[in-house]
């Protein structure tokens, strides 16, 4: 690991710690604040933006020139330096005090991942990967799955705040249920690219997300030996809102299923 890249993680690290201490103080607290935003499960909570604050706070202190492109805060990239930050990826799980959600926080330069770390604040799991260094959990290197077909894998998924194309949703799940093992939906983005990455699901894919969902898991699953791309096995586009993860070897039947 560069000294750079050294000097990115440390900081990523410190800041979602900081962060899951703040998540893990609000879980299933009696008095959290709680509203709607652009739809009627997309949720923010005091501890997405209490979490959230923390995290720039420790990011803009390490590096001022950097940009910051938060979930509730906002931002915008346009060269050079810039993280992602998702102060509570799940908030609807955290919400309703189902224990799968994370702290996720991606650094990219000119426009190529460089660094990412997911933590699960409830588990203590922390989930890390520097771009050509490999991917970890807790500190010990993790890799895919050796599944060799889509019948023999596990495949997951998530569930879109625009439910006016459910049906489109409901066809790829048909096509992926008959064609795998079987289908799971945890409603953390992040924290589904990272149990690709360490061999739990052998491939995911999920629409309808944004970079900061992205950012730290896409490639934490490349480093780990996995493979990224669009929905249609192209190059993944962190604006695009689309992805589909996996092994690697059950690739194009993942995005053949999808059929996009």
């Amino acid at each position: 690991m560069s000294n750079v890249s050294a000097r990115y993680m440390k900081a990523m690290l410190h800041a979602a710690r900081k962060a899951g201490a703040v998540v893990r103080r609000h879980y299933l607290s009696e008095t959290l604040e709680v509203r709607k935003k652009s739809a009627q499960g997309d949720l923010v909570s005091i501890a997405d933006l209490e979490a959230e604050r923390e995290i720039l706070s420790i990011l803009r202190r390490a590096f001022p020139d950097a940009s910051m492109v938060a979930e509730e805060s906002g931002g915008s990239h346009e060269s050079g330096a810039a993280f992602y930050v998702d102060p509570v990826d799940g908030t609807l799980n955290f919400v309703h005090g189902v224990p799968f959600f994370a702290v996720s926080i991606g650094c990219w330069i000119d426009g190529a991942a460089a660094a990412g770390v997911v933590l699960n604040p409830l588990s203590g799991d922390i989930y890390t990967a520097v771009h050509g260094a490999g991917a970890r959990k807790n500190g010990k290197p993790i890799g895919v799955s050796g599944a060799l077909s889509l019948k023999d894998s596990l495949i997951a998924t998530g569930w879109p705040y625009d439910r006016d194309n459910r049906a489109r949703l409901f066809s790829e799940m048909d096509r992926l249920y008959v064609g795998s093992q079987e289908l799971r939906a945890f409603g953390c983005a992040s924290l589904g690219f990272c149990l690709v990455a360490e061999g739990a699901f052998d491939g995911y894919w999920e629409w309808d997300l944004k970079p900061w969902d992205m950012a730290a898991g896409a490639l934490i699953v490349t480093e780990a030996g996995g493979t990224v791309s669009s929905l249609s096995g192209g190059a993944f586009d962190l604006g695009s809102g689309r992805v589909a993860a996996s092994n690697g070897r059950i690739h194009a039947e993942l995005v053949g299923a999808l059929g996009a």
